[in-house]
């Protein structure tokens, strides 16, 4: 029988993190990752971006499975809140169960997840199909890429990964599993494209340690260093780093503990090392500042709130405020998405007497694949079709050119860029971008739930945080004759009241005519409320040129 393929992007494509792409054989549908992103500054009160999951909620019958590869939360960030319409098996490592078990703890997301687990090098049949692992190096331990088998061949998917001939178990580079691959046709070869205009190898500029050496060992006093989640691969090192130069790891706070004890207890080199050498925060003022390390571990955004955080000390524990003596390593990557506050977090920490080191986007990278690693991949497997993913336009693009010039079969016919949304149909062997496309997009989560968040809402909210909010309230009686209470004029973050008493003397004066005058001429409430709205932004362009949201209101006494 000849399979009926489609693969589906659904996030990830011209965006940064968000992954989610669906592979379809006849009837059956497997998902590789179910990412999620942080939201731009211009949605304000949104805590994620997840792609637009209807296409899965319309064919949940049809679903058998999440394949999660890597335990990074673009990639698994979207699953707690896609799950519980769309439940069905999560195939991954025992280490990436780990991490999907303490991103829905840190996101207070209760669900009984119904996991598979499968070590990277297993081979599976999941209804029919068979599924093989083969292991990646990778931020993450216990990382893999995938490879799905059709009547044409194999669909291989490959993402975050590097090029690395190092001999650690947990973050190892198979290239005997890529060897046996290469054995056998490749219909289709899916890899990412975030690093792809970064000329040769990753290797081995993604290695904190040897950065970081020669300041722990000039350190007068104490150390931070900060450091995402999702980099196991680091942290380990930086444990073994301090362990070396016998200093203790003070952990930040309690998630950075919990991450830390599930880290350790999920790799190979972390079972070795003794617990004793961790101390809660609150012991760092009971050893020696040339015995001591502070460890601060967060996802995405948090991670640089904490830092910020921290640098002023009034705000965090004035028991600990940074020194000349202190040395702070901002020890991981921003993104696009996350650049603007991580540059406040860095102002903050210039502020303080502590010497700040940070890295160039050249100097320290993640482990993603590089030009050299993608034309390695390639090479081996001769994929009768590629498919870059998980990039910007740009990177895509890049991505699409670098295969096309080495040489191969690949040829502009057999390259293909999509975009969310886009079909890519293989019947008979032959393969092309369906005219259709499936419903796309991004929903926000928040606290209160998907997808529930309005344009007007986003609006309300940027206002808040761009020009503030005024807020006008005052009683009258039953009869709406009289005011019986005195005038209450409340600004967050609109004018610095001291420095502007003149306008708050217009805007209480303002609001007293306008209300007792729509009483005497006996106008309803809202009315009065909406003359009241419409003068007091007019008064309030004209001193600070600011448009904020205003809320006047006028209770009406029950007694």
């Amino acid at each position: 029988m000849n399979d009926r393929i489609k693969i589906i992007a659904l996030g990830g494509q011209d965006e940064y993190d968000n992954k989610m792409t669906l592979v379809e054989v006849n009837d059956d549908i497997f998902v590789l990752g179910c990412g999620k992103k942080d939201p731009d500054k211009t949605r304000p009160g949104i805590k994620y971006v997840i792609a637009n999951y209807q296409y899965l909620v319309d064919n949940k019958a049809r679903v058998k499975g999440y394949i999660i590869t890597h335990a990074f939360d673009s990639l698994l960030g979207g699953l707690i809140y896609v799950y519980k319409d769309v439940p069905a098996p999560i195939y991954c490592s025992d280490v990436t169960r780990i991490f999907i078990s303490s991103f829905a703890e840190h996101n207070r997301v209760k669900i009984d997840f119904n996991f598979f687990i499968v070590k990277p090098t297993d081979s599976i049949t999941v209804s029919g199909h068979k599924i093989r692992f083969f292991q990646c190096a990778s931020n993450m331990s216990h990382s893999s890429g995938v490879a799905i088998n059709t009547s044409y061949g194999n669909i291989v998917y490959a993402d975050a990964f590097v090029i690395d001939h190092n001999s650690d178990p947990d973050f190892y580079y198979d290239s005997k599993a890529l060897g046996e691959l290469a054995n056998e046709p490749t219909l289709v070869l899916m890899c990412e494209s975030r690093y792809s205009d970064y000329p040769g190898y990753t290797n081995p500029k993604y290695k904190l340690v040897p950065l970081v050496e020669r300041s722990f060992h000039d350190a007068q006093g104490r150390i931070f260093i900060a450091m995402a989640v999702p980099d196991a691969y680091n942290i380990i090192k930086i444990i073994g780093l301090a362990i070396r130069n016998k200093r203790k790891i003070v952990t930040y706070d309690e998630e950075t503990m919990q991450t830390i004890m599930r880290v350790i207890d999920s790799h190979e080199v972390g079972k070795k090392i003794n617990k004793s050498y961790f101390l809660p925060f609150g012991e760092i003022n009971r050893i020696s500042s040339k015995d001591c390390l502070v460890l601060m571990l967060g996802w995405g955004e948090r991670l640089y709130h904490k830092i910020e955080l921290l640098a002023d000390a009034s705000k965090f524990d004035k028991r600990i405020s940074l020194n000349e003596t202190d040395t702070f390593i901002i020890g991981t990557c921003y993104s696009s998405s996350t650049e603007i506050v991580a540059n406040e977090a860095l102002d903050e920490l210039y502020k303080t007497d502590a010497k700040i080191i940070s890295f160039k986007k050249t100097e320290f990278i993640r482990m993603h694949a590089s030009v050299e690693d993608l034309k390695t991949i390639i090479s081996f497997l001769r994929p009768k079709y590629y498919v870059p993913i998980y990039g910007t336009y740009r990177e895509l693009l890049n991505n699409a050119k670098l295969s096309l010039e080495m040489g191969l079969e690949l040829t502009y016919a057999s390259i293909f860029i999509l975009d969310n949304g886009n079909i890519l149909e293989i019947n008979e062997g032959k393969a092309k971008i369906s005219p259709n496309s499936v419903i796309t997009g991004h929903l926000y989560v928040d606290g209160s739930g998907v997808g529930d968040i309005s344009s007007s809402t986003l609006t309300e909210r940027q206002k808040f945080s761009d020009d503030g909010v005024l807020i006008m309230g005052v009683m009258v009686n039953k009869e709406k004759t009289d005011i019986i209470s005195t005038f209450d004029v409340q600004m967050r973050g609109l004018v610095y009241l001291k420095d502007n008493d003149n306008l708050v003397k217009e805007l209480n004066r303002l609001f007293e005519v306008l209300v007792q005058k729509g009483l005497d001429e006996q106008k309803p409430l809202n009315l009065i409320e909406e003359e009241v709205k419409d003068a007091s932004f007019r008064t309030i362009r004209r001193y600070t040129g600011k448009s904020p949201l205003i809320v006047p209101y006028i209770a009406i006494a029950n007694n």
